[in-house]
């Protein structure tokens, strides 16, 4: 899960409207690693690594996602325009531009 997961997360939010953009940390290949996914309602995560949607109780079991912060589509459209970056975003990032609700969690 290396690469532009970050940027293809966001993406996919803005493009579709829809979900959640989530930024946390997987499991992968028996090591923690940061990483960024879509989390559907439809009870789905797309996986912008593989582009696949994953039922999110496999993906629970498969990738122990911890650390997660979510950030709504406009959420995430603020944060890369005044960041000038797809993330992963500090807790003072989140906290100077969304407010003190999004300083908890994360990285």
């Amino acid at each position: 899960m290396k690469g532009e997961c970050f940027r293809l997360a966001a993406k996919y939010c803005w493009n579709r409207g829809e979900g959640e953009l989530v930024h946390g940390t997987v499991l992968s290949g028996g090591k923690r690693m940061k990483h960024a996914w879509v989390d559907l309602d439809t009870g789905h995560i797309w996986e912008p690594e593989s582009q696949s949607y994953i039922p999110e109780d496999f993906w629970e079991r498969s990738f122990c996602p911890e650390d997660k912060v979510s950030y709504n589509p406009e959420e995430a459209a603020i944060m890369v325009a005044r960041t000038r970056n797809f993330g992963p975003w500090t807790k003072e990032e989140r906290r100077s531009i969304l407010g003190e609700e999004h300083s908890m969690g994360g990285f």
